[in-house]
């Protein structure tokens, strides 16, 4: 079984995708992007509005990445426990795993950048 989890991108791609958002919300926190940055941050309208609004989506999606790659993480065990099942169905909740917490950082990230 653990020779399976060597190749099982049931396992991988949670793991690899909660270790990435927390890698790149460290860096966004290390070295926050400066206002007008066109290579990478929170980039919407919204948070373009000023620079208080850049300065917080900044902050507040980088935290938010740490946290949600930190909650992907234990989800890798879907590569354990996806052994003889539909590859189908783990197929869209691997999908939704990677994609749910960018849906998470966009709703409460312009939901906040609005109360400013």
């Amino acid at each position: 079984m653990k020779e399976d989890l060597l190749y099982n991108p049931f396992f991988w791609a949670p793991l690899l995708t909660g270790i990435f958002y927390f890698a790149l919300g460290y860096i966004m926190i290390k070295y926050p992007p400066k206002y007008g940055n066109g290579i990478y941050g929170y980039r919407t309208a919204r948070a373009n509005k000023s620079v208080q609004h850049w300065n917080f989506a900044q902050k507040f999606s980088a935290i938010m990445l740490k946290k949600l790659g930190v909650l992907c993480l234990p989800l890798c065990t879907l590569g354990m426990i996806s052994e003889g099942k539909s590859e189908t169905v783990f197929m869209f909740i691997t999908i939704a795993i990677i994609l749910f917490p960018i849906g998470v950082i966009l709703y409460l990230t312009e939901k906040y950048l609005k109360e400013i």
